[in-house]
Order: C-alpha cells, then structure tokens, then sequence
C-alpha cells in the first residue's frame, strides 16, 4: 500500500482521513462520524479537509476499548501481508493442481505429450494451456 505520509513538528507520522478509513476499513463517511462523535482522542481542532490524525492518537471502539493508531496501522499492515503471502499460496496450489489434472489426464508429462506425432485438436488446446500453467509456475518459482 502506497502511503504519502505528513511528519508533524514533533516528528510523529500523521494519517489523512482517507488513509484512516483504508486501515480501519471503513468509508471517510464513518471516520468523520467517529471525529464528531470524538472516538479520536488527541485529534486538534478540524479544519475543513485538512484533518490529520496524528500516530499517537486513540480510537475508542464502539465497547469502549482505546487503541494507539500506530498500533492499529501496524497490525492492519501486517494482517494485509499475510493476506497477500496467502493469497499467493492458493493461487501456487491452484496452478499445481491443473498440472496434476492434465499429467494425471493424459498420463504423461507435458513434453512426452508435445512430441507426440499426432494430436487431437482437445490435445492441442490442453497442450497450450499446460504449457500457460507450466510458464506461470515457472515464473513464479524465479
């Protein structure tokens, strides 16, 4: 995730509204809700479209519970880490079950099959997707 983030004078990394309703994952609507209805302990005064929402500030949850924002956008970036590490795992296990699908199918490996003399017009379209499936795991292994 791409962020443009404000030093303070104090040195404290500040979010924009925007940038906290990404985290929290929510809409700007709510987080400006949350403003007015003061569940953003250290946020001075808002000036119209300018709000920033200092790390160190807290979010007070709708039981009540208070959390540090830096904490908040700490395991938000972790959780979105592993999110993508994982969605990465699938779509690996996805690729390596269509080439078990195609070697168990034609049981063979793929270039056995392409060096086959001749071949059905379904063997040729099996024969360029394998060869699709078999770039792209190679691509993904280097």
């Amino acid at each position: 995730m791409k962020n443009i983030r404000y030093i303070d004078k104090y040195k404290r990394e500040s979010y924009s509204i925007g940038e906290i309703a990404k985290y929290f994952g929510v809409s700007i609507t709510t987080i400006n809700n949350w403003l007015k209805e003061g569940r953003f302990l250290g946020v001075p005064g808002r000036a119209k479209n300018k709000t920033r929402i200092s790390e160190n500030a807290v979010w007070i949850s709708s039981t009540g519970e208070r959390f540090c924002i830096k904490d908040l956008i700490a395991e938000a970036v972790e959780n979105e880490k592993k999110r993508a590490a994982s969605s990465k795992n699938e779509e690996k296990n996805a690729l390596m079950e269509v080439l078990s699908y195609y070697e168990e199918k034609y049981g063979d490996t793929y270039e056995k099959i392409k060096n086959k003399v001749s071949k059905t017009s379904e063997e040729l379209r099996d024969l360029s997707e394998w060869r699709y499936i078999l770039e792209r795991v190679k691509s993904e292994l280097i």
